[in-house]
């Protein structure tokens, strides 16, 4: 086709997918954070190369090239929805307020900060999801009687109370 021949047209065409494909990453990047631990972020990785697979796409013409521009055009729109529909229920902080409902407490609840790498638990039987990890979220509630140790499914928000703390085995 004619129009994929102009340098110009080509140069919009690169431009467009390069910026959205830098929303994407600044996406990828708030999933990341906000689901650490929860959602595998190895998928990410393919966002990385986009604009060099976009620039690779122009530089030599063949016959393919309008069928080489759609197949990138419905990866750049179709692997953020897939993305978008993987996300776990809840992050870690709405997780955070159903516990805090579980132990029908008022905002006086005081969790205890816990390290980004304990904040998740391991998670057996956990129904499957596509880039989901089978890790719940991991809490732990300052208590005049002890400290209680909950965890929250992120796909089904269940809460379950923990007997005793699971990084060191201590009992409340």
């Amino acid at each position: 086709m004619k129009i994929f021949k102009d340098k110009k047209t080509k140069d919009i065409i690169f431009i467009c997918m390069t910026l959205i494909s830098l929303l994407e990453w600044y996406f990828a990047y708030k999933i990341a954070n906000k689901y650490a631990g929860i959602y595998n972020i190895g998928i990410f990785i393919l966002f990385l190369g986009q604009p060099i697979y976009y620039k690779a796409l122009f530089k030599n013409q063949n016959a393919y090239l309008k069928l080489k521009i759609i197949a990138m055009g419905l990866i750049l729109f179709i692997s953020p929805l897939i993305i978008y529909y993987t996300l776990p229920k809840y992050t870690y902080n709405e997780g955070k307020q159903i516990v805090q409902r579980y132990v029908h407490s008022s905002r006086n609840t005081v969790f205890i900060d816990i390290s980004k790498e304990k904040d998740t638990v391991p998670l057996v039987n956990n129904p499957e999801q596509l880039f989901v990890s089978n890790r719940a979220y991991y809490y732990e509630i300052k208590s005049t009687i002890g400290n209680k140790y909950f965890m929250v499914n992120p796909l089904t928000g269940k809460v379950v109370q923990m007997p005793k703390d699971y990084w060191t085995g201590d009992e409340k």
